[in-house]
């Protein structure tokens, strides 16, 4: 634990103000062992949504101790992961857009300074010292969780995993 004069920040960078990630988690199946691709859904977004709980059950397990835990969203960027993705990684409502999309955001997300914005802004700035369990949008504002990241039930199970995983690692 971290002395009272001491502090540290946890930025982790997920999520969406669109709404994706923000669907349910399955914690059935919180190691994807089953395929989730459908008409608004993949396991990209499972996952996501799942890192959002775990940093908001990181963030009550800190709490007081000098230590924040935040997450940003960084908006999107013409990054490598996404520039190598195939048709058959879209979910299946975004596909017709597919194509337009590989053409138009080596222009419109080509600024990678622009996501690192709000990352950068939770690890430095004064304004978010001593903040605690908060979701920043793309352009450094505090917004809302998504619901799916807010259930208990599903922070629970998240943290278990993550615990016994630890627990199996360190054996």
């Amino acid at each position: 634990m971290l002395s009272s004069d001491r502090t540290a920040k946890t930025v982790l960078i997920t999520g969406s103000t669109g709404g994706i990630p923000g669907t349910p988690i399955d914690p059935g199946d919180l190691q994807a062992e089953r395929r989730y691709l459908g008409w608004t859904f993949s396991q990209y977004d499972h996952i996501k949504t799942m890192l959002m709980a775990m940093s908001l059950r990181f963030a009550e397990e800190v709490a007081g101790t000098g230590v924040t835990v935040n997450v940003a969203y960084p908006g999107h960027a013409h990054t490598p992961m996404n520039r190598s993705m195939t048709m058959a990684g879209f979910p299946c409502a975004y596909r017709p857009l597919v194509p337009l999309l590989r053409l138009a955001a080596p222009r419109l997300l080509a600024d990678l300074a622009r996501p690192a914005r709000s990352s950068i802004h939770l690890a430095s700035s004064p304004e978010v010292e001593g903040v605690n369990g908060a979701y920043f949008d793309a352009k450094c504002r505090r917004t809302d969780w998504p619901a799916a990241a807010l259930d208990r039930r599903a922070q629970d199970a998240v943290w278990a995993l993550c615990e016994e995983l630890t627990v199996s690692l360190a054996l």
